[in-house]
């Protein structure tokens, strides 16, 4: 499938990189999601960045076949995906090739699954997540719309993560518990108790703090 990528940054070289590995797509360009357009002009492995969000319409939409929208934002993530499929052009997705997904577990449209990453039985992983390198999703857990788990997170067994959470990096989620929706749990951080939509914990065990800086991911 002939690819556009939606963001030029750091997601989106993993999914080339994961693509070139598999085989499986063609990118055929990159918009940056800069409103100055910083890499427009430029490539992201051999891949030229053709423009800014100000080209994502109708007509521009005609030369591709599928997108990929590529961001460390996860609302931001939600917004263009919607946009993309207004335009016609369906989600792929990125699954490394030394990733385990398990044959009973699903993987939604739009996510990318990098390198070691591991999907257990029956786990659910939604649209646009992003599952950085040896992440664990363990057994009957679900990862809801546009969350993003950080290098080595780990969630035990019959985990939910709810829309647009964070989980950073090294960061541990025990059997049972709920991520609320948009919260965030801190890099290293041990989760025992269920977490609030929104909030955000730190610590081991984890606890509430007021924040832990502006809403990006492991870019």
């Amino acid at each position: 499938m002939k690819l556009l990528i939606v963001g030029a940054g750091a997601q989106a070289a993993y999914a080339l990189e994961t693509f070139r590995l598999t085989g499986e797509h063609e990118v055929l360009a990159i918009l940056d999601l800069h409103p100055q357009g910083r890499m427009v002009g430029s490539e992201v492995l051999g891949v030229p960045v053709e423009g800014t969000l100000d080209r994502l319409d109708k007509d521009y939409a005609a030369r591709f076949q599928g997108a990929l929208v590529t961001c460390s934002s996860n609302s931001q993530k939600q917004t263009l995906a919607r946009r993309v499929a207004q335009l016609g052009l369906p989600l792929a997705s990125a699954i490394h090739p030394t990733a385990v997904i398990a044959s009973s577990a699903t993987i939604g449209d739009g996510s990318i699954v990098n390198a070691l990453a591991v999907v257990q039985p029956r786990a659910t992983v939604g649209r646009g997540v992003m599952l950085h390198a040896g992440t664990i999703v363990e057994h009957d857990c679900v990862v809801e719309d546009y969350a993003n788990l950080a290098p080595r997170a780990t969630l035990a067994g019959h985990v939910r993560v709810g829309t647009g959470a964070y989980v950073y990096t090294g960061a541990s989620v025990l059997p049972q518990v709920r991520i609320g929706a948009r919260a965030r749990v801190g890099a290293g951080a041990v989760v025992l108790r269920d977490v609030a939509k929104g909030a955000t914990v730190v610590g081991v065990p984890a606890a509430p703090v007021a924040s832990i800086g502006p809403e990006r991911g492991a870019d």
